[in-house]
């Protein structure tokens, strides 16, 4: 994470993105630490750069639209899908 707030709707947004990429490496399971309410908590940094013209509709557009390819592409690979689908992933007991 960043060492101090963001200040933009460009730096908000890189810290939901931080968040997100360093869950799935922690997690390394496939899961997704769910975006939750980014209307309610990236809206204050929208309106403010829309306010003081650091930011357009558009650009923001642009930076959602690059963050959710971005998270698409994330492909965790410690776990095969094969495995998934038969729950050998899972540890039941030690041999």
């Amino acid at each position: 994470m960043p060492e101090n707030p963001a200040r933009t709707f460009h730096e908000a947004m890189q810290s939901q993105w931080f968040v997100q990429m360093f869950s799935r490496i922690e997690q390394k399971t496939g899961t997704i630490v769910s975006n939750g309410r980014m209307d309610q908590y990236l809206f204050p940094f929208y309106a403010k750069d829309i306010a003081e013209g650091r930011l357009t509709a558009e650009k923001a557009t642009e930076l959602l639209e690059c963050m959710w390819v971005a998270m698409a592409q994330f492909i965790d690979l410690y776990i095969s899908p094969a495995a998934v689908r038969s729950m050998k992933a899972m540890l039941i007991g030690k041999r």
